[in-house]
């Protein structure tokens, strides 16, 4: 109910508190405020007034007035909106309220006064909030009406509940991580204090913007809470990924980003659940100076081809636990005492049977934390452990049971959180669990206002979470964690849960990413049974919905069918025809799906290529791939072969001749910068399945690889380990020296010391290639590095990437100035690299070892004979003998410019044609 500025009665009467549903009431009765100051409260009764309504307005007509100028304030702060419902919504009743009690401050300053609705009104002085509580509640309300009114004005709809102000005047507490959820935002910042947080700064200040990446659990959320905390003057925005889908989501955002007008941070959660790359990149690309974007992005466990990592590299910055590990336990040593405290107070303060204390006899703290630190492989996991998570649960789960069995409910909604993202379950989708659970046959169904009042329960012990009048648990490895300990003590109710969702009428999308999420865990056995459970009918018809999705969703529905032959025969068979008619259609038949499948087809169901290749366009075919995205084209080459292993080599020929020879030059323009790897690709397919190529045609080729690394950063280089397709090469050196004529030593070194170990060997195939050319690009960049920096940012990463540190060491053999130096820096880390690769089972300290060899091989030599370390003889990173890098050297001197490069084009005598 708005107020208008002409009922000044109605204004007197909100000034001393009184709600707009008794104005209302007062106003139906043509009662004036002069009126009511002589009317007793018994004859209010008479007039219809409830007890107590009438003992409130007795009580508001002898109150001083909050001043009307106050009262104005107050309904343009809030829109004439409950700062706790929070939803736009100007046609219900609200009043204004104290938030220090009136009675006793007097108080009618307007940081004391807040708009609530009745119901709210009366909430928060059953529950005694607090008065920091309310304020907390009434700051993130009119941040976010400062931006909603913007949208009202211009007469668009503010989409209420899809983005959270971030309040980081809340202090919070370490305790609160072990409720499983996030950390209030200031305890955030403080958490992730450290190099990993400024580094990550460095990326925001001076892109304007950065994708966080990392495996569910890792840290990302925390992360992105503490690095917006640090843009100074800005307000910071959290949007909550929905059910919409992903064009209207990107449409949402974009707009919100156009009606910010002061400086904000606007972080992104879970953005890729639900917003698809080119999406996310159109997003990233409104990044502006005083509008600042984190993007939050899960890596998927499905092996879902993405490249958006890639074609926005110089943003990308991944956690991992090893990274986070010494910043966390760090923190957490200097709140020992507090955690402890918090231990004690619940019975969890004990490890191995030993209490963790101070005494002579108890385990340290610190120990403890190594201790979980070494064994866990991501933060979430590592708090979960050291709150005692698992007896936690159990606390929990028997509470829940014994409350009518909310553990079921609580179990749902892990599931759906699973299943959907972040779309969480609406009231009516746990309504219906309610009826469809089995356990539930033949009992009453539960009221709104009794599954209301659990969830806010829920809410305050931190177990679930709301966000879009939807709900989840606080974390999907919270999710994961109640399941598996709902299916080792009820099995037989789980698995009724677990049917519900892996049923024939659940989109085949939610059961694909249930499927991938259960598989390697305790409910695998679940996963197992289900598979062999289904008949070759109904394969089909999980196919079919499959396939409606899209090629990727089939591509991963054959990675998790690994393993299951028989079954993934019956998914493929007779497919052929459906896959050509899906290949080429937008957000469905993308070229690189096609290529992924193929390997699958050739192994499962051979008999289905005849008809795809008989059905498929070859002339739309030809234009998907001569507009090909540069990704898609790293492993085209593959794609082709295995239709010329399963005997189709004249369709090949057919095919291929479309292309002419400017077509190459077309689309080796349209690469990425620093994509030397897509340039690969491209050459091996041309070279193999299109023309052979002169050697002027070679030399005129790899004129675009200098174009290519122009004016790039080392996080846009990609290169192929083999130089295949262009291997040759090596016979050119003045070629090679064009390439290394445009690089930047100076930018490279800046740089390369706080690259992520996704990017430590970017410049590694440019070093090695620089072997056979002049130019002394490379030797200038290897000693412009600022060592300590580099040590520094090594020693954050390398024991969670070896395979990375080790071709970080091979390229730190390119410094031939400060090889000495070097030595001595990295023996510490790579005796700690060995160490941990020996003792989880790893192969990846020998070809460590033999890589530090090439920088100092008496120290080598030393180590492994006091560790009895048997070193055989290794190739390195990309061979020793060279295979392929020096192929027909000699030959191609004796070549002119008109000669042809040795065959390699296929042709129909061919094996297998």
């Amino acid at each position: 109910m708005i107020i208008s500025n002409g009922c000044m009665q109605d204004k007197k009467l909100l000034a001393l508190g009184f709600s707009t549903v008794l104005i209302e009431e007062i106003r139906k009765k043509s009662l004036s405020l002069t009126g009511l100051r002589g009317i007793s409260q018994t004859a209010l009764a008479r007039m219809g007034f409830s007890e107590r309504d009438a003992i409130t307005i007795r009580d508001r007509v002898s109150r001083k007035p909050i001043p009307s100028n106050i009262v104005d304030r107050i309904i343009f702060e809030t829109g004439g909106v409950c700062c706790y419902c929070a939803n736009g919504n100007h046609a219900q009743p609200f009043q204004i309220h104290h938030i220090n009690d009136y009675a006793s401050s007097r108080d009618h300053s307007p940081t004391n006064l807040m708009l609530v609705c009745p119901t709210h009104h009366v909430y928060i002085h059953q529950s005694k909030v607090s008065s920091k509580e309310q304020q907390e509640i009434k700051r993130a309300w009119t941040s976010m009406w400062e931006l909603a009114s913007q949208y009202v004005a211009k007469g668009l709809t503010f989409p209420f509940g899809a983005f959270e102000y971030i309040d980081y005047s809340i202090p919070g507490s370490v305790t609160d991580i072990f409720s499983f959820g996030p950390a209030k935002p200031q305890m955030c910042e403080k958490l992730a204090e450290g190099p990993l947080l400024q580094n990550a700064l460095g990326i925001l200040y001076d892109q304007n913007k950065i994708l966080i990446t990392g495996d569910s659990g890792s840290g990302k959320t925390t992360l992105s809470l503490a690095l917006s905390a640090k843009v100074d003057n800005s307000k910071v925005y959290r949007y909550w990924v929905g059910e919409k889908g992903s064009a209207e989501t990107m449409q949402e955002v974009l707009t919100f980003l156009s009606f910010a007008i002061k400086p904000i941070v606007l972080i992104i959660d879970d953005a890729s659940s639900k917003i698809v790359d080119s999406h996310i990149e159109k997003i990233l690309g409104f990044a502006q100076n005083d509008k600042k974007l984190v993007v939050v992005s899960a890596k998927q466990d499905l092996s879902i081809d993405s490249r958006l990592e890639q074609r926005v590299a110089g943003l990308v910055f991944p956690v991992t636990w090893s990274a986070l590990q010494l910043t966390v336990k760090e923190n957490m040593q200097r709140h020992e005492h507090v955690i402890l405290g918090y231990l004690k107070s619940k019975g969890l303060n004990t490890y191995n049977g030993r209490r963790i204390g101070y005494a002579l006899a108890d385990t340290k703290f610190s120990e403890v934390l190594d201790s979980y630190a070494t064994g866990t492989n991501t933060v979430w996991q590592f708090i979960f452990m050291l709150a005692s998570g698992k007896e936690v649960l159990k606390r929990r789960l028997a509470e829940l049971y014994d409350r009518g069995r909310l553990d079921l409910m609580v179990m749902f909604l892990g599931v759906n959180h699973i299943a959907t993202g972040e779309q969480g379950a609406s009231l009516a989708d746990i309504h219906d669990f309610y009826r469809m659970h089995p356990y539930f046959e033949n009992q009453s169904q539960p009221s709104s206002e009794w599954l209301n009042a659990q969830l806010d329960q829920l809410t305050q012990w931190g177990m679930i979470r709301r966000n879009r009048d939807r709900y989840n648990l606080a974390h999907r490895m919270l999710a994961l964690n109640f399941l598996e300990l709902s299916y080792t003590g009820d099995k037989l109710n789980t698995d009724l849960l677990l049917d519900m969702f892996f049923a024939a009428d659940r989109p085949a999308r939610q059961v694909l990413i249930l499927w991938s999420w259960l598989r390697d865990t305790v409910i695998g056995s679940y996963v197992s049974k289900w598979i062999a459970s289904l008949s070759p009918n109904q394969w089909k018809q999980l196919t079919d919905q499959v396939m409606d999705e899209g090629l990727m969703w089939l591509n991963v529905m054959t990675i998790m069918l690994s393993g299951f032959s028989e079954v993934l025969g019956h998914v493929l068979k007779d497919r052929g025809e459906a896959v050509a008619n899906i290949i080429g259609k937008q957000g469905k038949g993308r070229l690189n799906d096609f290529i992924q499948l193929s390997t699958p087809f050739k192994n499962n169901a051979p008999d289905s290529w005849q008809a795809l290749l008989q059905k498929l366009d070859q002339k739309k075919f030809y234009q998907l791939i001569l507009h090909a995205k540069a990704w898609e084209l790293y492993n085209l080459d593959s794609l082709f072969n295995v239709i010329r292993e399963l005997g189709y080599t004249s369709w090949i020929l057919s095919f291929t001749g479309q292309f002419s020879k400017s077509d190459f030059k077309y689309m080796a323009s349209r690469l990425d910068k620093g994509d030397v790897q897509a340039f690969s690709g491209l050459i091996k397919f041309w070279r193999r399945f299109v023309f052979d190529i002169s050697v002027g045609e070679f030399v005129e080729y790899m004129a675009f690889v200098p174009k290519i690394l122009k004016g790039s950063d080392i996080k846009d280089y990609r290169f192929d380990f083999h130089h295949r397709g262009y291997s040759e090469i090596m016979s050119f050196p003045e070629l090679i020296d064009k390439i290394m004529e445009e690089l930047d030593p100076d930018q490279m070194a800046r740089e390369f010391v706080s690259l992520t170990p996704d990017h430590w060997a970017n410049v590694l195939l440019l070093s090695y290639l620089s072997e056979y050319g002049q130019h002394r690009a490379i030797a200038d960049f290897m000693f412009k590095i600022d060592l300590d920096r580099l040590i520094q940012n090594i020693e954050i990463y390398y024991l969670d990437h070896l395979h990375g540190f080790r071709l970080m060491i091979y390229q730190l053999t390119y410094d031939k100035k400060r090889r000495k130096e070097i030595a001595v820096r990295l023996r510490p880390l790579v005796d700690r690299a060995v160490q941990k690769s020996i003792s989880q089972g790893y192969k990846e300290h020998e070809d460590m070892l033999y890589a530090f060899k090439e920088i100092d091989a008496p120290w080598v030599d030393d180590y492994c004979f006091h560790r009895g370390i048997l070193l055989k003889q290794h190739k390195k990173f990309i061979g020793d003998d060279n295979d392929g890098l020096k192929t027909n050297a000699f030959y191609l001197k004796d070549l002119d410019l008109d000669g042809l490069m040795p065959a390699n084009k296929i042709s129909v005598g061919d094996p297998g044609s």
